[in-house]
């Protein structure tokens, strides 16, 4: 933690008012003016003493949530420990990440030791700045205390994710698929095909006969995991790398292994699951 101390305007005011208070006594000689000097210089190294030593043993934390996605709200949660029984309970708290500053005016730690606050990141990528200054008065608002903060954790704001059909190939699908679940009858409706010797009777569309003059049948994909390829290039647009993410988190939220080509080069292989899904939104978010 970086300590810094300064002067408040009151403590100004006071410095001046001390500062008249010592001509006054050089021109009167009175007693009494030499101990109200006395008595005010030592209230204003009193308040600085204390001032200096009350965040002295002040820890803070910065706990962000599991998932920060662009455009959308992420709270943070600022965590404070070893707090010294000298220190004021109201204190000004201020969190910088990157542009990003909120601050709190107010915060009363006798009732809580922790606070949160809501972001909203409009780019992509790593939080590189992450700080929390937290300022104090204490005790009489002639000096303030200030204590800077800084984390070194990564911290990574992924694309945006959205809702999109699990279905490879459908419209807006980035770059190239390839979908290798085998035709089944357990999983999910995917298309009509002319009928082929040994279909299942029962999946024959009837309503399509009449339009079309062909027997057809309804195609439902197996219950075998597919295999789906989501395709970027290093210069696509935010709105590109965000569908990339959506689809990448679609299709592994629904069990399909999924790999990351960016430029036509395998980045990530196939996998599946949340570890998975997370490696591929973070090259995403880098890119």
């Amino acid at each position: 933690m970086k300590k810094d101390i300064r002067i408040t305007l009151t403590g100004w005011v006071f410095l001046f008012f001390l500062f008249v208070t010592f001509l006054i006594a050089l021109n009167t000689g009175k007693g009494q003016v030499y101990i109200l000097l006395a008595s005010l210089l030592s209230v204003f190294l009193v308040s600085s003493i204390l001032s200096w030593k009350g965040l002295g043993r002040l820890k803070a934390d910065l706990i962000p949530p599991p998932e920060v996605y662009r455009n959308r709200p992420a709270e943070f949660t600022v965590s404070f420990r070893e707090i010294p029984d000298s220190l004021v309970r109201n204190l000004s708290i201020l969190v910088e990440l990157d542009d990003k500053v909120k601050n709190c005016d107010f915060f009363d730690l006798s009732s809580d030791r922790s606070l949160r606050l809501s972001f909203l990141f409009e780019r992509r990528g790593e939080i590189k700045k992450k700080r929390i200054r937290v300022k104090s008065r204490y005790p009489f608002g002639l000096v303030e205390r200030t204590g800077v903060y800084e984390f070194d954790g990564e911290v990574l704001v992924f694309p945006a994710v959205r809702r999109v059909d699990v279905f490879p190939g459908g419209s807006g699908f980035p770059g190239t698929y390839d979908f290798e679940g085998k035709e089944g009858t357990g999983g999910d409706f995917i298309g009509i095909r002319e009928f082929r010797k040994g279909d299942n009777p029962k999946r024959i569309y009837w309503r399509g006969i009449f339009s079309s003059g062909k027997l057809l049948v309804k195609q439902f994909s197996a219950l075998e995991t597919g295999k789906v390829t989501v395709e970027v290039s290093s210069s696509s647009s935010e709105d590109d790398i965000d569908l990339a993410a959506s689809y990448v988190a679609a299709f592994i939220d629904n069990g399909y292994k999924v790999r990351l080509l960016v430029d036509g080069k395998e980045r990530i292989g196939f996998g599946t699951g949340l570890f998975h899904r997370r490696k591929i939104l973070r090259e995403l978010a880098l890119l």
